[in-house]
């Protein structure tokens, strides 16, 4: 039996859990498309952020990367909306993402760096077709 889950506007094509290694990445491959989520440190201000673009530097390992900053320590993060990444078919495709830190540790090859893993929920959308009334 198919089962196909709408929440508004929007299907759910895919939603779960993952724990991302320090240093690892996640990717999702949606239709023709992959998408990979990473995480970086470098911001200044601290303040936590995505940073969605095009991963090109071989024209046939080409990628979205969405980059999240500064979510180092993060007892729980989310996005206030789905983030709309692509289109497919002329439908958006748009997810939703929490971000918690996990295995809090001392990283004993870079001199004592405070390291974590960490825990990251999805959901992947792709928007209804519009219906013409007519």
């Amino acid at each position: 039996m198919e089962v196909t889950v709408i929440s508004g506007n929007r299907e759910i094509v895919c939603s779960g859990s993952a724990i991302i290694s320090h240093g690892d990445f996640l990717e999702f491959r949606i239709k023709n498309l992959r998408i990979r989520l990473s995480f970086g440190y470098h911001d200044e201000e601290g303040r936590a952020y995505y940073r969605p673009f095009v991963n090109s530097d071989d024209p046939r390992n080409t990628f979205l990367e969405l980059r999240a900053f500064n979510f180092n320590n993060v007892a729980l993060s989310t996005l206030t909306q789905p983030m709309i990444l692509a289109e497919h078919d002329g439908r958006s495709i748009s997810v939703s993402l929490v971000v918690t830190s996990v295995n809090r540790r001392n990283d004993a090859i870079n001199n004592g760096v405070m390291i974590e893993d960490k825990l990251v929920s999805y959901t992947w959308y792709l928007d209804l077709p519009q219906v013409n009334q007519g």
